[in-house]
């Protein structure tokens, strides 16, 4: 452990240029000799930590029989209707509702709900004080690494891994060093994906020397002279891939700013090294550069790319070349923006930058036309990102630039800009009318709801949805034109995807006039789209009379999984104290699958720590299949997890999802891992 940390700070301090100054040596494009960073020192072996078993993802020694199943890439979850429940994610963000599903936990704040109400389960500890530390050490992780170490089936191993990466930070540090070889070690798998699950959850693990083992294997696919030396010879793409995003991970938690700096070096060398580029690692590192914002130098970038990991200023400069780039790859550009448009979260410096930045996507979608959709879709994200709703000039612009592009052909562009509009009008910008834009944005998103057009309703309706959320932050009382026009939609609607976005605007409008259609909707609905969003909305309005009929919903084992899932989250958010325990009995009532996974992913959500208890005993019934075990597992590590948002939620959040790529959408990739 102690070479390790020699090795990781030599590492990251080659990531300094000397005299303090911060940055990176130039070198030249493709494997040479400038920058050698940890790529160029292997790591001693990582033994098995004391007591551990063998794992299933360990390299196997001389005589040693794969495990059942182990070879096998294609198995796992299948693909049923409601398959987002059983593991497989909910589709890219092509409609209102599916937009919201990726990006409601802002709005959920399930975690502290669950501090704030103690939530409890029948009997669980019997009410007394949970000391979370010691619970997940002595109890938790050790029950998640059985799991893992017993499972010959991937679903299993995939999620205790996810599980174990989760609870990195919850456990001691014994336990921690169990986790950490076991996720080092399942990297060697011979299953594709699990492989691949390991890669990530390494990340999700976050610790600082983890980056030199992510780089190790993300470098590890270039040929020739420039291999990492101990790296494997060929690691395919979508494995280069998740490596990216996992050192990207690593860099969002780490409190070190050398450590950022080597994680920001490495994914700007990678969208720089054209004698691999891949479209896959090329998307990854675009995505992840957004999640490692470093510095700011107060210092205008001078050096550009070769210098990515001086300062933020230098950060955005390397995004703004990748997206203004007409060689790169449509994936890289669209990823690209958003991140760019990252670099200002919760930042009140950088106004020039910002300005400039503002400037040049206001003109990049002015000129859309001949662009393809995905960048322009990524491009209009990042200015609902960037703009805010004050009253200087570049605002303004970035607001009337989108609410100008609510006319564009393109169906999906047209959505991103009319929700983007509502983000950018919703955030406070300075000065005197920190909310100058809310009403004039309000006014576009109410004619595009009263003109009806199918597939842009929905769209408008969730950005009144919006705006009428930061109206009640803010202390406004609601427009009732904005309400009145919701419930004309939702009485009018010919279209179930724009129904379901109307009921969840409404919900966030808290209208009360709006609960009986809301529970109309829920419990008498047939569309099973309309249905969940209804259940949702029933909690986000705080419409504590239908709690009764929440819970009879629930016991109805005909209910379709997604609307038991957000029947089970409206409770949680109307604050209803037994609802874990309420689930657990009917997990145990119940031989669906798909019906156990919804309901455990309530439990999870619940974030209540004393259905732990029950959860392990789940675990180790021994007459559970491994699917159900798995779900067991995800409800497990989410309850125990003390983390106020979950593991992607900085890479997923207003991302542009709509980009093809096999490591992002597959049915083991990254928006399938957010439901291991």
């Amino acid at each position: 452990m102690i070479v390790a940390s020699a090795v990781l700070t030599g590492a990251f301090a080659l990531a300094q240029v000397p005299g303090g100054g911060g940055g990176i040596k130039p070198k030249p494009k493709g494997p040479g000799p400038g920058y050698t960073g940890p790529g160029d020192t292997n790591p001693p072996p990582i033994a098995p930590a004391p007591g551990s078993t063998a794992q299933p993802g360990a390299p196997l020694v001389s005589g040693q029989a794969p495990p059942p199943g182990a070879g096998d890439p294609t198995a796992g979850l299948p693909l049923v209707s409601g398959g987002s429940a059983l593991g497989v994610a909910p589709a890219a963000a092509a409609t209102p509702a599916t937009w919201f599903e990726w990006n409601q936990e802002p709005l959920l704040r399930i975690r502290e709900r669950a501090r704030d109400t103690r939530l409890r389960t029948a009997g669980a500890l019997d009410d007394a004080p949970v000391d979370p530390k010691q619970l997940v050490s002595t109890r938790v992780v050790p029950a998640l690494l059985d799991a893992y170490a017993s499972s010959q089936e991937p679903t299993l191993s995939r999620a205790a891994l996810f599980g174990l990466a989760r609870l990195g930070e919850e456990c001691d540090a014994p336990s921690r060093a169990r986790v950490r070889a076991t996720l080092e070690a399942a990297l060697s798998s011979a299953n594709a994906d699990v492989a691949l699950a390991a890669t990530v959850a390494l990340g999700v693990f976050g610790g600082d020397d983890q980056a030199v083992v992510l780089a190790r294997w993300f470098t590890g696919g270039a040929p020739g002279a420039g291999a990492t030396p101990g790296a494997p010879a060929d690691v395919a793409p979508r494995q280069r891939a998740g490596a990216a995003l996992a050192l990207a991970l690593v860099g969002q938690r780490s409190a070190r700013e050398d450590v950022r700096r080597f994680v920001v070096h490495k994914l700007a060398q990678g969208l720089q090294r054209v004698d691999f580029g891949n479209r896959e690692v090329d998307a990854a590192c675009a995505l992840g550069l957004g999640i490692v914002p470093l510095r700011e130098s107060g210092r205008p970038s001078a050096d550009g790319p070769s210098h990515a990991a001086a300062s933020r200023e230098e950060q955005i400069e390397v995004l703004s070349i990748a997206l203004r780039s007409r060689d790169s790859d449509r994936a890289l550009r669209a990823h690209a923006a958003v991140s760019l448009a990252r670099m200002f979260e919760g930042r009140a410096g950088l106004a020039a930058e910002r300005e400039a930045v503002l400037e040049e996507l206001v003109s990049s979608v002015g000129r859309s036309k001949r662009a393809e959709s995905e960048v322009v879709q990524g491009m209009l994200l990042a200015l609902g990102h960037i703009a805010d709703s004050g009253t200087s000039e570049a605002d303004v612009a970035a607001r009337k630039a989108l609410a100008e592009a609510t006319d564009l052909a393109d169906p999906v562009s047209r959505g991103f800009a009319l929700v983007a509009l509502a983000e950018a009008a919703a955030r406070k910008g300075s000065g005197k009318e920190p909310l100058a834009g809310l009403v004039p944005a309000e006014e576009v998103l109410l004619r595009e709801l009263v003109r009806g057009r199918s597939g842009a309703q929905g769209w408008a309706a969730l950005g009144l949805g919006l705006l009428a959320r930061e109206r009640t932050a803010s202390g406004l009382p609601q427009s009732k034109d904005v309400l009145a026009g919701l419930a004309r939609a939702a009485h009018e609607s010919q279209s179930s995807d724009d129904l379901a976005a109307i009921d969840l605007a409404r919900g966030l409008s808290r209208d009360p006039e709006a609960v009986p259609d809301l529970a109309r909707d829920a419990f008498q609905g047939r569309d099973p789209v309309v249905r969940a969003a209804a259940a949702l909305a029933i909690g986000f309005a705080g419409a504590v009379q239908e709690i009764d009929a929440l819970k009879l919903q629930l016991a109805d084992v005909g209910t379709a999984a997604r609307v038991t899932e957000n029947s089970a989250i409206a409770l949680v958010l109307l604050d209803e104290p037994e609802v874990a325990a309420r689930l657990i009995e009917l997990v145990r009532k119940t031989g669906s699958l798909e019906r156990q996974a919804a309901l455990l992913e309530g439990v999870g959500r619940s974030g209540d720590e004393h259905a732990i208890d029950a959860l392990l005993a789940l675990l180790a019934e021994t007459d559970r299949g491994p699917q159900s075990r798995a779900f067991v597992v995800r409800a497990l590590s989410r309850a125990a997890d003390r983390d106020e948002m979950p593991w992607f939620q900085g890479l997923l959040h207003g991302s542009q999802l709509q980009v093809e790529t096999e490591f992002l959408g597959s049915e083991q990739g990254l928006l399938a891992m957010t439901r291991w």
